[in-house]
């Protein structure tokens, strides 16, 4: 993000990720050089052996473990909020139990955003969730999600999620040239 009174120098921000996991969005703007742009990041995470992980990953993280207990009113402030909610009970090779089982944890994840109200905000699912599910979420966060494909942006893998956010995301025009699934295997095995 441009700072206003310099053009060549770029705010830094703060970011809040909910289902944190192991800190993969931490690792990967690290792996683009984007580390020193980050003020603060807040993780939020229930699994304790996650956590030891993000520790030893990112500096002065602020690491809380259940988002059931998490104000997002201390958090005004912060520019952005990812997450991925649970998606068992909404996949396909689920219960399709839709917010009744664990994916009822989206309903916190709203819950944070409407109290943080972070400028920013991105969430991932999975594609096989049914329209209904789809059209709730669409609904909730008011904003249209879109489908992306992990092999349209250089993976070689096949993976199909849906994403929502009040930022742009353009759809691939092309698939990206990327690696095939050979390029990582090492003597037959990944």
């Amino acid at each position: 993000m441009k700072n206003e009174n310099n053009q060549n120098h770029f705010k830094k921000i703060k970011i809040i990720s909910l289902f944190n996991g192991v800190s993969t969005l931490y690792e990967s703007l690290r792996q683009l050089g984007l580390e020193q742009y980050i003020e603060r990041y807040v993780s939020v995470e229930y699994d304790k052996f996650a956590n030891l992980v993000t520790k030893a990953r990112v500096p002065n993280v602020e690491i809380y473990e259940d988002i059931r207990d998490f104000d997002g009113t201390k958090f005004q402030d912060f520019d952005l909020c990812v997450f991925g909610s649970p998606c068992q009970s909404v996949s396909s090779i689920g219960k399709r139990e839709e917010f009744d089982g664990s994916s009822r944890l989206f309903y916190e994840a709203l819950r944070v955003l409407n109290e943080a109200k972070p400028k920013y905000f991105l969430m991932e699912n999975v594609n096989s969730a049914t329209q209904r599910v789809k059209d709730i979420i669409n609904q909730e966060l008011g904003v249209k999600g879109i489908m992306l494909d992990a092999s349209e942006l250089g993976s070689c893998q096949k993976r199909k999620r849906m994403f929502w956010s009040n930022l742009t995301i353009a759809e691939p025009k092309k698939p990206i040239e990327g690696e095939v699934f050979q390029d990582i295997l090492e003597n037959g095995y990944v």
